[in-house]
This record gives structure tokens, sequence and C-alpha cells, in this order.
């Protein structure tokens, strides 16, 4: 083979290594953007901030409730809901005076809440409620002092959205869990409930924190729950979205959801016997998920179809 023979061939390797090589290059920065853009989060105080801000706009009231829809073929619980003001709402149909009318109600309202929270702090002071602290329940003076601290309600997001629940161991609940998150200094994403649509007391919450084990975050959720029966059978289910769209959803047997924990992880064993339970339990979020807003709701039924629980989480990595 003569010299430029060898030239040439040698030039045309150098060439195909050198595409190569660029190849490879551009291959690696890519991955380099695709990680920055989607998957390298912030640190974790700097996500609980966020996650803390987001979480008493309007948008993340309900924890992403709004956008799942109602789940047919399920029995739920309180469905019997007497609403204190169904009265009121019928007078307001048949006055003409709307504004002097829905003023009229709103203290009417307040006044029966009152008496009612006062009710309910008895029962929680004589150790007949489970899962709450005897609350600051003193009547307001006035009808000025009503007015005031309504008004003072709804410059707080949170707690202007639960006083539409209208029913005194609704708000109770509710008040109790603000309550803990705040003297805890916990950041909010999510909350339990006895059931997934309409009128529904809370029975636990949902909360952001840095995991300092694992590194990251994690999610922990705080229940408390009465069982009136045995529960041995039923479905747990859940359903995820990232970004608005659908992204997960399965469906589980209740009693063998957590059958690969182990015994001291487990959230409970069936069978579920009747009495109060507390639980507490963390769930790390993993670090390959992108970036982005994740909403979920899970629920869970017994052997006959009855709701036992229900819970929305919304945040943002």
């Amino acid at each position: 083979m003569s010299g430029e023979n060898k030239a040439s061939s040698m030039t045309v390797m150098f060439k195909g290594r050198l595409i190569k090589v660029g190849i490879l290059v551009l291959f690696s920065l890519l991955m380099m953007v695709i990680y920055v853009s989607f998957f390298q989060h912030p640190p974790p105080d700097e996500l609980l901030a966020n996650n803390r801000k987001s979480s008493l706009s309007a948008g993340k009231i309900d924890f992403g409730a709004s956008l799942f829809g109602s789940i047919e073929n399920t029995i739920e619980e309180n469905d019997n809901f007497n609403d204190d003001h169904d009265d009121d709402d019928d007078d307001d149909k048949e006055d003409t005076n709307d504004a002097d009318n829905e003023d009229e109600n709103d203290e009417k309202d307040t006044e029966e809440i009152d008496d009612e929270k006062e009710d309910y702090a008895k029962r929680i002071k004589s150790g007949t409620h489970y899962g709450k602290k005897q609350l600051d329940t003193k009547a307001r003076g006035s009808e000025s002092d009503s007015r005031s601290d309504k008004n003072k309600a709804k410059d707080d997001i949170i707690s202007h959205k639960k006083r539409e629940l209208g029913n005194s161991e609704e708000i109770e609940m509710a008040d109790y869990w603000e309550n803990f998150l705040k003297q805890q200094n916990l950041v909010p994403i999510g909350a339990v409930y006895n059931k997934c649509d309409g009128h529904r007391i809370q029975l636990g919450t949902v909360v952001l924190m840095e995991d300092k084990e694992n590194g990251g975050i994690k999610a922990r959720t705080y229940v408390n729950i009465t069982l009136a029966y045995t529960i041995d059978g039923g479905q747990f289910n859940i359903d995820s979205r990232y970004n608005g769209r659908a992204l997960y959803d399965n469906y589980w047997d209740l009693c063998e959801v957590e059958d690969d924990l182990p015994e001291e992880e487990k959230t409970f064993v069936c069978p579920l016997k009747p009495g109060r339970y507390s639980r507490v339990n963390d769930k790390p979020i993993p670090s390959y998920l992108p970036k982005g807003r994740f909403q979920s709701k899970i629920w869970a039924t017994d052997q006959n179809g009855k709701m036992i629980g229900c819970g929305f989480s919304d945040f943002t990595i």
C-alpha cells in the first residue's frame, strides 16, 4: 500500500472516530440537559419553602380533590348528613332581598356554630372523642366581634374553606389539624377524610418534610381513626396525576397491600378490630421523579364496599 493510500485510510478512520466522539459528546450533553431540566431537584429546604407557600394558594386548598371525580359503587359514610343550615338556605330562596338574608344567615350560622363548638368541647374534655385536644371555644362577645372573627377567617384561606363545611364536628376536626400543623410548623400537602365526596370529617393530615435519614424529602401521614366494627377485607385504591395528566392508577386487596413490608413497618394488620387507632406513616419521595406537580387520591373500602377513609395530596418538586 502506497503512502498516499495509508494517509487517506488514516484520515477516514480519524474522521470516523471524530464522528463517534461527537455523537457521544452530544448524547452526554443531551442527557445532562434533560437531567438538569427535569430531574435535578432543589435542596430540601427550598422544596419545603415552595410547597409551604403554594399550599396556601386557592388552587391547592383542596389538595387536588377537585381534580378527581366522584367514586361510583361505594357506600360513603355519613351520607345522611344533617346540615344544621339547610333550613336557612331554604329561607334564603323565599326572601326577595338576598343581601340582607345572607347577612342574617351568616349571623345565625356563627351563633349556631359557637353553641355546637361549646358542646363539642365538653365532649372533648370528658374524653368521649378520640384524637382531639381541648380547643379554645370562648363565645364571641357581640355581633361585631362575630363579624370581625369571620373577616379574619376569610383572610386565612384554609379557615375560610373549612367554614364551608358547616357541621360542628367537621369544623372542630379541621381546627384540630390546622392547629396541629401550626404548632409543629409542618408543611401540609394533603389531608385524610372519612369519605371522598361531599361533607366530610378530617381524620388526618399529610405533610412534606426533609428525609434526614435517606436524604431528599419524604411525605408523612398522621391519622386518627375509630373503627366501630371488625374489618377483615376490602380494597385499597390509588389514582395519581402528573401536571394534571393521568400518571398511575391501581388497586389491591386491603389486607395484602403491605405484604412486602416487614411486620414492624406495616400500617395495619388484618383483621382490624374495633377500637381507636393512631398511625404515623412515612413514605420517601423518590429522587428519580421528574420536576413537576404531583397529585394523588387514595381511598380504602371494607369488605362490604363501605368507605373507610380517603386521602388527597398535592405537592411540587
